[in-house]
């Protein structure tokens, strides 16, 4: 079994920074390690992928080898869900809200709980 959760974050200095002040906590019993890829070649050490591309077409490019992999793909920005991102953040006034990407997500082969998708703004 794993001893650690393996977060990953790509081009996204500022969740990097704020990510890496839970590297003591634990998660399920977990702990965690936070890495910052300048590039995907290490991503199969990853279970969580926070990830930020400028268009469209570069999320396609570096969601697209990962689709089918036991990785939970995160993003902030809308053109992340379209392109199968299996959780999107989106910012609302006075709250942060979430969609998620079920049937991404499960051909991943990753299961979420109930609970995180009561508290989703849109399943798909």
């Amino acid at each position: 079994a794993l001893a650690t959760t393996q977060f990953c974050v790509y081009n996204a200095e500022e969740i990097f920074l704020e990510l890496d002040k839970m590297r003591e906590r634990k998660i399920n019993g977990l702990a965690i390690k936070i890495s910052k890829l300048s590039d995907l070649k290490k991503i199969s050490e990853c279970q969580v992928l926070y990830l930020v591309a400028n268009t469209r077409n570069e999320y396609k490019t570096l969601i697209n080898p990962l689709l089918g992999r036991p990785i939970l793909i995160i993003s902030d920005q809308s053109e992340a869900f379209d392109e199968k991102a299996s959780i999107v953040m989106v910012t609302e006034p006075n709250r942060v809200g979430f969609r998620i990407n079920l049937s991404q997500t499960r051909h991943s082969g990753l299961e979420l709980s109930g609970q995180l998708l009561k508290l989703a703004k849109e399943v798909r």
